[in-house]
């Protein structure tokens, strides 16, 4: 196993602005878990009226 060299961690790399830090790709939006329906009523229907 080689060491890694100590100098390399004697400083920081130069630091980024907030306003720069960005997406490098664009981002889709997330996918419904519940594909649109309503779990709870569906919850109620199958557990409740029995």
């Amino acid at each position: 196993m080689e060491q890694d060299d100590p100098e390399r961690w004697r400083s920081l790399p130069e630091r980024i602005a907030f306003d720069r830090m960005v997406t490098t790709q664009p981002v889709a939006p997330v996918r419904d878990p519940e594909v649109g329906r309503d779990i709870d009523h569906e919850f109620m229907i199958r557990y409740g009226a029995g």
